[in-house]
């Protein structure tokens, strides 16, 4: 009885060594490049030797096509050989010493395309700034597009500073700034500085800048004159926005550089405005 259970966990003990080398050579076939179900074949073929590929499907529970589809991919990567006999296609694995030749070619090829890359590393961070700089656009149309555009204003609690114009606004907007837009805003604790032409409707909207949490500055129109809005937030964001009657879209900017420079321009009219 005690040799019994000596033997029981002597097999167990011996499962799990199988085990533990078998996951192993898997680890390292599939740092070869090889798949899950790639890795199964060969191994299946190299344990039954020279079969078609019905046994080696029938043998792992494959679908026939499956697994000869597999074998195909083997061949081509130069892991499984096949010769046919009296009608019948035959597949076998390489060797185990084939295997570290295999592997030792395909060490060698790496490389050898690493030094290439390596080689051509210049030539590819030229290429590389032409798009990483370039400033990323969204374009957007009609009612729904440039209420799109107001949103990705809120998205974080950054002070909103803008060029706007009170003159020309869509009536569809006008209900959407006052019902959503402005309230969203201030329980969002946004606050917004504004350059504004000069009229007698951007001096209605001034009057009302304490309880919209907003600060506005008036300029005589030809000292800046502008027919869109143009929204600065965020840390690299700008929008630019036409709501007219006639055109109603919009674009958002990602651009640190443009950004920056259209903060500049809007601080410097305000420091003129309050003057």
């Amino acid at each position: 009885m005690i040799f019994k259970k000596q033997r029981v966990i002597i097999n167990f003990v011996k499962n799990n060594l199988q085990h533990n080398r078998m996951e192993r050579v898997v680890e390292i076939l599939q740092n070869l490049g090889l798949k899950k179900k790639e890795c199964n074949v060969f191994l299946c073929s190299l344990r039954l030797g020279q079969q078609p590929a019905s046994v080696i499907a029938r043998t792992l529970k494959l679908n026939r096509v499956t697994a000869y589809v597999i074998l195909k991919r083997l061949i081509q990567k130069g892991l499984i050989r096949s010769y046919t006999k009296k009608g019948v296609q035959f597949f076998s694995a390489l060797s185990p010493q084939e295997l570290v030749d295999y592997a030792d070619r395909k060490s060698a090829e790496w490389k050898n395309t690493s030094n290439k890359i390596s080689n051509l590393l210049p030539e590819l961070l030229q290429i590389a700034p032409m798009s990483a700089n370039l400033p990323k656009m969204r374009f957007y149309e009609g009612v729904e597009g440039v209420k799109e555009v107001y949103s990705d204003t809120l998205k974080n609690t950054s002070e909103i500073l803008g060029f706007l114009t009170v003159e020309q606004i869509h009536q569809e907007l006008k209900r959407y700034f006052v019902d959503y837009y402005t309230p969203k805003r201030k329980k969002k604790g946004i606050p917004c500085r504004l350059i504004l032409v000069d009229c007698e409707k951007s001096r209605r909207y001034h009057k009302l800048d304490k309880q919209n949490l907003r600060k506005t500055y008036l300029l005589p129109k030809n000292c800046l004159p502008f027919e869109i809005e143009i929204s600065i937030y965020g840390e690299d964001r700008i929008a630019l926005i036409s709501f007219t009657e006639t055109d109603l879209s919009a674009v958002i900017i990602q651009s640190l550089a443009i950004h920056n420079t259209l903060k500049s321009l809007y601080l410097f009219c305000e420091t003129m405005a309050k003057k």
